[in-house]
């Protein structure tokens, strides 16, 4: 199939289509979203897939292309578009009883979720336990996507989107402008968002009646790392990160500053939102999950066991090496590899207490036992390890004498164990311990009756009787008692 390059307004798709007819009827509809597959715009009041595992949307006719494992997940949708001068349809929000206009509905039931709602992750086990799988999704009025797209979105593969256009879905920048609409904000509780390219043509789409904000996102070094400020470049006025009082602001033209932390945040959520994200990866047969606690904080993705994953030493972020090294976590402090590990703890751990085997760290000089407290240890030279109570805190130092400039390390992570199971051992130790103890006294009762020598390895002990002019000698070898008649010297003159 040729390949055939398609002007689509202020981006240029590369990606083939099955024909120029295709093409234009997509092109003389309104869409909605994007596939993630073939990057073709989907079509509002025509039905398309949402994945609740991926957050991902596709068209009907890309459904084998996604991983069928997330086939559960998988929820029907048909957008809605509000008309201009359509009065308001609020109902509550089933979970946050917020009362919306812009919502998803189930087909089915009495299921209003606003979307918010809809699209928190913290719901999906929610939605995945719904009986039903149709919703109708109702937008603003005039809410309108391209019709094709390229399925890879370049702002996100370089770590640099702080939020996402709605018209083309790249992203935003640090220091880009964004365009807000301050009407459906505060009118429909939903808020439109443009790139300062797409913003001219959506401006003349969307309702010119409604009012703009324009905001600029600008890192301000120097600050706190969690800094977050709001301020009117008209009338110089701080105000809260609060959209109603945005909304309701006379100006239009804002800055938003945040410190590098949250930025870091911003970032990360909209390398999660991103609807050009490749498909996430869930457990395959055969798979087992490393366990809870050592999650990628940036696609909040679980990690497997021997994955390959990046920790910060600074402020202990971890993050899977997809995000790292496809430059979506566009992390401002060092990142250093590492492979998890878990760990089984032996039956016999109760040996480990009897004989004190613990391990000590090289960080706070404390003990540990490496089968019950998880550890990172350094793989190159195997004699650096570091607690996991240094691990949880901030700046820890990794340097140490070690050939490696920066060596991959291990996280050492036992299988959590139930407190019975630890109870068990505790005995078994204490009770090895107690026959430890009289077994060294009972050592010292039979060393108070020795009396003399200690010959060859082999400790004798000798006590003498005379009886009938016969010298009896017990003695003690290897743990046998002999009885042994000698002729006493005085005998031996008689003769």
């Amino acid at each position: 199939m040729p390949l055939t390059t398609y002007a689509c307004g202020p981006t240029t798709c590369l990606k083939p289509h099955l024909s120029s007819t295709t093409l234009v009827v997509a092109m003389t509809n309104r869409t909605c979203g994007v596939c993630c597959h073939c990057g073709n715009g989907l079509l509002y009041d025509q039905l398309y897939i949402k994945c609740l595992f991926c957050d991902l949307t596709f068209c009907h006719t890309c459904q084998e292309d996604h991983p069928q494992n997330h086939t559960d997940g998988f929820r029907r949708l048909v957008d809605r578009s509000t008309h201009r001068d359509a009065p308001l349809d609020t109902k509550a929000c089933t979970h946050c009883t917020t009362m919306v206009h812009c919502r998803a509905d189930c087909t089915e039931c009495d299921l209003h979720l606003c979307l918010d709602c809809f699209r928190d992750p913290a719901l999906r086990d929610s939605l995945m336990e719904h009986e039903h799988d149709s919703f109708t999704v109702i937008r603003v009025p005039d809410l309108y996507c391209l019709e094709i797209y390229d399925t890879t979105c370049r702002s996100c593969k370089a770590g640099a989107s702080l939020i996402h256009c709605g018209r083309c879905f790249e992203g935003i920048a640090d220091g880009e402008m964004s365009h807000k609409c301050k009407t459906c904000l505060n009118k429909y509780d939903e808020l439109p968002v443009y790139c300062d390219t797409c913003w001219p043509t959506a401006r003349n789409d969307h309702d010119p009646t409604h009012s703009w904000a324009a905001i600029k996102q600008i890192t301000k070094y120097g600050a706190g790392e969690t800094y977050r400020g709001f301020r009117c470049l008209e009338c110089f006025q701080e105000l809260p990160l609060d959209p109603p009082t945005i909304a309701r602001h006379a100006h239009s033209r804002f800055v938003w500053l945040f410190g590098n932390a949250e930025k870091e945040n911003l970032a990360q959520g909209a390398a999660r939102r991103c609807p050009r994200k490749a498909p996430r990866r869930i457990l395959q047969q055969g798979e087992e999950l490393h366990g809870k606690g050592m999650g990628c904080q940036c696609c909040w993705e679980q990690s497997r066991r021997g994955a390959k994953m990046y920790y910060c030493g600074s402020c202990g972020f971890t993050a899977c090496a997809h995000c790292v090294e496809s430059g979506t976590a566009n992390h401002r402090h060092h990142l250093i590899p590492m492979r998890l590990q878990r760990t089984t703890p032996p039956d016999d751990f109760w040996r480990a207490l009897v004989n004190g085997d613990a391990r000590v760290c090289d960080q706070c000089s404390e003990s540990y036992y490496a089968d019950m407290t998880a550890s990172l240890s350094c793989s190159a030279c195997e004699e650096y390890d570091i607690c996991q109570s240094c691990v949880s805190t901030l700046n820890i130092h990794l340097a140490h004498d070690c050939c490696t400039v920066y060596p991959e390390w291990t996280y050492n992570d036992p299988e959590p164990q139930s407190e019975e199971w630890f109870e068990r051992q505790r005995n078994l130790a204490a009770a090895a311990i107690q026959k430890r103890e009289q077994d060294e006294d009972d050592a010292d009762d039979i060393l108070c009756i020795r009396m003399e020598g200690v010959g060859e390895g082999v400790e004798r002990g000798r006590a003498k009787m005379q009886m009938q002019n016969v010298l009896t000698y017990y003695e003690k070898d290897g743990g046998v008692v002999e009885t042994v008649a000698v002729v006493s010297d005085d005998d031996n003159d008689d003769d």
